[in-house]
């Protein structure tokens, strides 16, 4: 929350974060954000990721990967490297993670994907 209310005031935006996910953790996402555009503000899903793992990588849920598949370009995923000191944010946008997700068949379907970060 420290980090999107801090790109607020670096964009000039006067509005603060909301963090969804403390109140219901079926949104599809955890923190709604803003952005300019050149007619106002819009608003960006933020999905927030935490991982120590090495190689680092994450995981998405169908649910979270469903609605930043239908939002498309204002949706992002925020994975935070806790491994470092202080912890470093890498940023994913939907199409940078299309790649790693799994396809349904007729034998099953995917309940969570494993997404590589290198």
């Amino acid at each position: 929350m420290a980090h999107e209310q801090a790109e607020l005031a670096k964009l000039g935006i006067g509005k603060k974060p909301v963090w969804m996910a403390i109140d219901d953790n079926t949104a599809g996402y955890d923190v709604l954000s803003y952005r300019p555009t050149t007619v106002g503000e819009r608003n960006l899903l933020i999905e927030v990721k935490s991982t120590i793992a090495s190689p680092l990588r994450f995981y998405v849920s169908r649910n979270e990967w469903e609605n930043a598949d239908q939002i498309g370009e204002a949706y992002l995923f925020h994975i935070w490297d806790m491994d470092k000191k202080p912890p470093l944010l890498h940023i994913r946008t939907v199409e940078q993670i299309r790649p790693h997700i799994p396809s349904d068949n007729e034998k099953g379907k995917w309940t969570n994907a494993h997404i590589p970060l290198g």
